[in-house]
């Protein structure tokens, strides 16, 4: 498994803009900084597979475009998941 991570400014479109491409993600409200300015950030996490890489620039081009942004910074590693539930 892996977990992406992309970084953007706050925007109320961001959950339709992530269901496009997926269909579980953890949207995580942060304070950043850009260029020195302190704003309200988004951070968009999603658990998924290694082949998801496309999908999450895809997203990010999205995000991009649609709310006007300079840039969405994009991070991925290797993660170990456990699923733990009632069966």
């Amino acid at each position: 498994m892996t977990i992406y991570r992309l970084y953007t400014e706050t925007k109320p479109n961001l959950v339709e803009l992530t269901s496009r491409y997926f269909k579980g993600a953890s949207l995580i409200p942060a304070w950043g900084l850009w260029q020195g300015e302190k704003e309200l950030s988004a951070i968009i996490e999603i658990i998924g597979e290694s082949s998801d890489l496309q999908s999450i620039v895809n997203l990010a081009g999205d995000i991009r475009e649609v709310n006007q942004q300079t840039e969405v910074l994009v991070t991925w590693h290797p993660v170990s998941v456990l699923h733990v539930n009632g069966e």
